[in-house]
Protein backbone atom coordinates (compact mmCIF):
# COMPACT_ATOMS: atom_id res chain seq x y z
CA UNK A 1 0.00 0.00 0.00
CA UNK A 2 3.14 2.46 0.91
CA UNK A 3 4.36 1.82 -2.92
CA UNK A 4 0.89 2.69 -4.03
CA UNK A 5 0.54 5.74 -2.13
CA UNK A 6 3.95 7.07 -2.97
CA UNK A 7 3.15 6.35 -6.85
CA UNK A 8 0.18 8.50 -6.46
CA UNK A 9 1.74 11.15 -4.89
CA UNK A 10 4.50 11.65 -7.15
CA UNK A 11 2.13 11.42 -10.29
CA UNK A 12 0.62 14.83 -8.58
CA UNK A 13 3.80 16.05 -7.55
CA UNK A 14 5.08 15.51 -11.37
CA UNK A 15 2.30 17.36 -13.00
CA UNK A 16 2.08 20.61 -11.03
CA UNK A 17 6.10 20.48 -11.21
CA UNK A 18 5.33 20.71 -15.04
CA UNK A 19 2.24 22.91 -15.61
CA UNK A 20 3.48 25.44 -12.69
CA UNK A 21 7.05 25.86 -14.53
CA UNK A 22 4.95 26.50 -17.45
CA UNK A 23 3.16 29.49 -16.46
CA UNK A 24 6.43 30.64 -14.22
CA UNK A 25 8.44 31.12 -17.81
CA UNK A 26 5.59 33.44 -18.67
CA UNK A 27 5.89 36.06 -16.09
CA UNK A 28 9.10 37.94 -14.74
CA UNK A 29 6.94 38.33 -11.28
CA UNK A 30 7.54 36.04 -8.60
CA UNK A 31 4.89 33.04 -9.05
CA UNK A 32 3.81 31.87 -5.43
CA UNK A 33 2.00 28.78 -6.01
CA UNK A 34 -0.93 27.33 -3.51
CA UNK A 35 -4.31 26.57 -2.59
CA UNK A 36 -5.40 22.66 -4.17
CA UNK A 37 -1.85 22.97 -6.65
CA UNK A 38 0.30 23.34 -3.81
CA UNK A 39 -1.46 19.97 -1.94
CA UNK A 40 -0.92 18.53 -5.27
CA UNK A 41 2.79 19.02 -4.95
CA UNK A 42 2.94 17.95 -1.53
CA UNK A 43 1.44 14.85 -2.53
CA UNK A 44 -2.31 15.33 -1.66
CA UNK A 45 -5.62 14.99 -2.81
CA UNK A 46 -7.86 18.05 -1.91
CA UNK A 47 -11.08 16.08 -2.30
CA UNK A 48 -14.43 18.03 -2.08
CA UNK A 49 -13.05 21.47 -2.09
CA UNK A 50 -14.74 23.33 -4.76
CA UNK A 51 -11.94 25.15 -6.60
CA UNK A 52 -10.67 24.50 -9.96
CA UNK A 53 -8.35 21.95 -10.49
CA UNK A 54 -7.92 23.24 -13.89
CA UNK A 55 -7.06 26.03 -13.23
CA UNK A 56 -3.40 27.19 -11.51
CA UNK A 57 -4.22 28.80 -7.97
CA UNK A 58 -1.79 31.49 -6.92
CA UNK A 59 -1.50 33.82 -4.31
CA UNK A 60 -0.60 37.71 -3.72
CA UNK A 61 -0.09 39.47 -0.56
CA UNK A 62 -1.60 42.77 -2.62
CA UNK A 63 -3.86 43.07 -5.03
CA UNK A 64 -1.59 45.12 -7.45
CA UNK A 65 1.16 42.49 -7.24
CA UNK A 66 -1.45 39.72 -8.96
CA UNK A 67 -0.41 37.83 -11.94
CA UNK A 68 -2.58 38.10 -15.02
CA UNK A 69 -1.99 34.61 -16.97
CA UNK A 70 -3.88 32.46 -18.73
CA UNK A 71 -4.69 29.18 -16.69
CA UNK A 72 -3.60 30.60 -13.58
CA UNK A 73 -6.26 31.90 -10.98
CA UNK A 74 -4.96 34.66 -8.58
CA UNK A 75 -6.10 35.34 -4.96
CA UNK A 76 -5.39 37.89 -2.08
CA UNK A 77 -3.66 36.06 0.42
CA UNK A 78 -2.59 38.89 2.90
CA UNK A 79 -1.68 36.54 6.00
CA UNK A 80 2.02 35.07 5.93
CA UNK A 81 3.48 34.23 2.99
CA UNK A 82 5.13 31.24 4.49
CA UNK A 83 6.97 29.58 1.34
CA UNK A 84 9.48 27.27 0.03
CA UNK A 85 11.92 27.32 -3.13
CA UNK A 86 11.88 23.14 -3.98
CA UNK A 87 14.89 22.02 -6.39
CA UNK A 88 13.63 22.35 -10.06
CA UNK A 89 11.10 24.93 -9.58
CA UNK A 90 11.04 28.13 -10.95
CA UNK A 91 8.23 29.29 -8.55
CA UNK A 92 7.86 29.32 -5.19
CA UNK A 93 5.08 26.89 -3.36
CA UNK A 94 2.75 27.69 -0.42
CA UNK A 95 3.95 25.50 2.74
CA UNK A 96 1.83 22.58 4.06
CA UNK A 97 0.26 24.58 6.78
CA UNK A 98 -0.14 28.17 3.94
CA UNK A 99 -1.91 25.67 1.44
CA UNK A 100 -3.93 23.73 4.20
CA UNK A 101 -5.02 27.07 5.53
CA UNK A 102 -5.61 28.54 2.36
CA UNK A 103 -8.21 25.71 0.82
CA UNK A 104 -10.32 26.15 4.26
CA UNK A 105 -12.82 28.61 2.71
CA UNK A 106 -13.58 26.01 0.08
CA UNK A 107 -14.35 22.84 1.50
CA UNK A 108 -15.99 21.25 4.56
CA UNK A 109 -14.78 20.65 7.88
CA UNK A 110 -14.39 16.60 7.12
CA UNK A 111 -12.82 17.15 4.32
CA UNK A 112 -10.22 19.67 5.47
CA UNK A 113 -9.23 17.34 8.15
CA UNK A 114 -8.59 14.83 5.95
CA UNK A 115 -6.67 16.57 3.78
CA UNK A 116 -4.66 18.22 7.47
CA UNK A 117 -4.47 14.60 8.63
CA UNK A 118 -3.06 13.36 4.90
CA UNK A 119 -0.35 15.84 5.23
CA UNK A 120 0.83 14.24 8.79
CA UNK A 121 0.77 10.17 7.39
CA UNK A 122 2.76 8.10 8.86
CA UNK A 123 5.05 7.41 5.86
CA UNK A 124 8.33 9.22 5.95
CA UNK A 125 8.66 10.22 2.49
CA UNK A 126 5.12 11.18 2.03
CA UNK A 127 5.06 13.34 5.44
CA UNK A 128 4.39 17.12 4.73
CA UNK A 129 4.16 18.63 8.04
CA UNK A 130 3.30 17.89 11.67
CA UNK A 131 0.22 18.69 13.08
CA UNK A 132 2.22 21.51 15.39
CA UNK A 133 3.17 23.03 12.45
CA UNK A 134 -0.58 23.43 10.81
CA UNK A 135 -1.78 24.72 14.09
CA UNK A 136 1.48 27.23 14.70
CA UNK A 137 0.26 28.56 10.90
CA UNK A 138 -3.14 29.28 11.68
CA UNK A 139 -2.53 30.44 15.58
CA UNK A 140 0.05 33.00 14.09
CA UNK A 141 -2.67 34.20 11.14
CA UNK A 142 -6.13 35.03 12.73
CA UNK A 143 -7.59 37.05 10.21
CA UNK A 144 -7.85 35.26 6.81
CA UNK A 145 -11.13 33.45 5.38
CA UNK A 146 -11.86 29.70 6.77
CA UNK A 147 -9.75 30.26 10.23
CA UNK A 148 -12.89 29.45 12.09
CA UNK A 149 -13.25 26.29 10.18
CA UNK A 150 -9.84 25.50 10.68
CA UNK A 151 -9.63 25.90 14.82
CA UNK A 152 -12.99 23.87 14.75
CA UNK A 153 -11.43 20.45 12.28
CA UNK A 154 -7.63 21.07 14.29
CA UNK A 155 -8.82 18.45 17.45
CA UNK A 156 -9.84 16.15 14.56
CA UNK A 157 -5.98 16.28 13.19
CA UNK A 158 -4.76 13.16 13.21
CA UNK A 159 -0.98 12.11 12.94
CA UNK A 160 0.62 9.18 11.24
CA UNK A 161 -2.27 7.63 9.54
CA UNK A 162 -1.88 5.43 6.54
CA UNK A 163 -5.39 6.36 4.56
CA UNK A 164 -8.27 9.09 4.58
CA UNK A 165 -10.69 6.24 5.40
CA UNK A 166 -8.75 5.95 8.64
CA UNK A 167 -9.17 9.44 8.86
CA UNK A 168 -12.77 9.14 8.71
CA UNK A 169 -13.02 6.51 11.20
CA UNK A 170 -10.96 8.18 13.88
CA UNK A 171 -13.17 11.36 13.56
CA UNK A 172 -16.14 9.04 13.82
CA UNK A 173 -15.46 7.72 17.29
CA UNK A 174 -13.40 11.42 18.55
CA UNK A 175 -14.60 11.83 21.83
CA UNK A 176 -16.60 8.49 22.67
CA UNK A 177 -13.44 6.77 23.80
CA UNK A 178 -9.48 7.65 24.29
CA UNK A 179 -8.32 6.51 20.59
CA UNK A 180 -4.55 6.01 19.66
CA UNK A 181 -3.76 5.55 15.85
CA UNK A 182 -1.06 2.76 14.73
CA UNK A 183 -1.38 1.68 18.52
CA UNK A 184 2.05 -1.07 19.33
CA UNK A 185 1.31 -3.94 20.85
CA UNK A 186 4.29 -6.37 21.50
CA UNK A 187 2.94 -10.12 20.79
CA UNK A 188 4.01 -13.01 23.44
CA UNK A 189 7.12 -13.74 21.04
CA UNK A 190 7.96 -10.49 21.31
CA UNK A 191 7.47 -9.06 18.12
CA UNK A 192 5.28 -5.53 17.36
CA UNK A 193 1.63 -5.75 15.45
CA UNK A 194 0.05 -2.02 14.89
CA UNK A 195 -3.63 -1.42 15.03
CA UNK A 196 -4.96 1.22 12.87
CA UNK A 197 -7.03 2.45 15.63
CA UNK A 198 -7.23 1.21 19.29
CA UNK A 199 -8.76 1.64 22.51
CA UNK A 200 -6.33 0.51 24.66
CA UNK A 201 -7.82 0.73 27.74
CA UNK A 202 -11.06 -2.24 26.98
CA UNK A 203 -8.69 -3.84 23.63
CA UNK A 204 -11.03 -2.98 21.04
CA UNK A 205 -9.17 -2.44 18.04
CA UNK A 206 -10.82 -1.29 14.63
CA UNK A 207 -8.88 -2.07 10.97
CA UNK A 208 -10.24 -0.71 7.81
CA UNK A 209 -10.13 -2.84 4.73
CA UNK A 210 -9.58 -1.75 2.08
CA UNK A 211 -8.90 -2.90 -1.75
CA UNK A 212 -4.98 -3.35 -0.94
CA UNK A 213 -6.29 -5.93 1.65
CA UNK A 214 -7.67 -8.01 -0.61
CA UNK A 215 -4.52 -9.42 -2.16
CA UNK A 216 -3.75 -13.18 -0.83
CA UNK A 217 -0.16 -11.94 0.73
CA UNK A 218 -1.60 -9.70 2.39
CA UNK A 219 -4.76 -11.50 3.87
CA UNK A 220 -2.35 -14.15 4.88
CA UNK A 221 -0.86 -11.75 6.96
CA UNK A 222 -3.88 -9.80 8.62
CA UNK A 223 -5.16 -13.14 9.46
CA UNK A 224 -1.94 -14.01 11.04
CA UNK A 225 -1.75 -10.70 12.59
CA UNK A 226 -5.68 -10.48 13.98
CA UNK A 227 -5.02 -14.05 15.63
CA UNK A 228 -2.28 -13.23 17.73
CA UNK A 229 -4.38 -10.09 18.51
CA UNK A 230 -7.20 -12.36 19.78
CA UNK A 231 -5.22 -14.34 21.18
CA UNK A 232 -4.22 -11.69 23.71
CA UNK A 233 -7.58 -10.52 24.16
CA UNK A 234 -8.03 -8.07 21.54
CA UNK A 235 -11.54 -7.78 20.04
CA UNK A 236 -10.94 -6.30 16.25
CA UNK A 237 -13.45 -4.76 14.14
CA UNK A 238 -13.41 -4.48 10.53
CA UNK A 239 -14.21 -1.28 8.90
CA UNK A 240 -15.30 -1.03 5.60
CA UNK A 241 -16.36 1.26 2.52
CA UNK A 242 -19.98 0.31 3.33
CA UNK A 243 -19.85 1.15 7.03
CA UNK A 244 -18.90 4.66 5.99
CA UNK A 245 -20.91 5.73 2.85
CA UNK A 246 -23.74 7.05 4.11
CA UNK A 247 -25.07 8.74 7.41
CA UNK A 248 -26.90 5.94 8.22
CA UNK A 249 -23.99 3.06 7.90
CA UNK A 250 -21.95 5.90 9.67
CA UNK A 251 -24.39 6.01 12.93
CA UNK A 252 -25.16 2.15 12.95
CA UNK A 253 -21.20 1.73 12.85
CA UNK A 254 -20.40 4.27 15.85
CA UNK A 255 -23.26 2.35 17.44
CA UNK A 256 -21.93 -1.17 17.56
CA UNK A 257 -18.38 0.18 18.71
CA UNK A 258 -20.54 2.07 21.74
CA UNK A 259 -21.72 -1.16 22.54
CA UNK A 260 -18.66 -3.49 22.32
CA UNK A 261 -16.41 -0.96 23.83
CA UNK A 262 -19.83 -0.25 27.03
CA UNK A 263 -19.96 -4.41 27.54
CA UNK A 264 -15.85 -4.45 27.71
CA UNK A 265 -15.96 -1.89 30.37
CA UNK A 266 -18.67 -3.42 32.67
CA UNK A 267 -16.75 -6.62 32.39
CA UNK A 268 -13.74 -4.86 33.72
CA UNK A 269 -15.78 -3.04 36.18
CA UNK A 270 -16.97 -6.67 37.31
CA UNK A 271 -13.66 -7.87 37.73
CA UNK A 272 -12.99 -9.72 34.94
CA UNK A 273 -9.71 -10.11 32.75
CA UNK A 274 -9.95 -9.24 28.58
Amino acid sequence: MVSFMREQAMALRSGEHQRCNEAARRTRRPLIVGYVNALHYWGVEASGCTLSSELIHVSSPHRTSRPRLRGVKPHMWPSSQDVRRMSGCQFLLASPAMAWAQISHYIDDESLAIVGSALLCRDKVLKAATKSELVGYVTANPRFTGRARCMRVIPYLVENTDSPPEIQVHMLLYGIANITTNHPVQTRDRRWRFIDIAIPDVKVGIEYQGAYHSDPAQMRSDATRMNELIAMGWIIIQATAADLRTEETRNRFVKSIVEIVNRRRHALLAGMQL
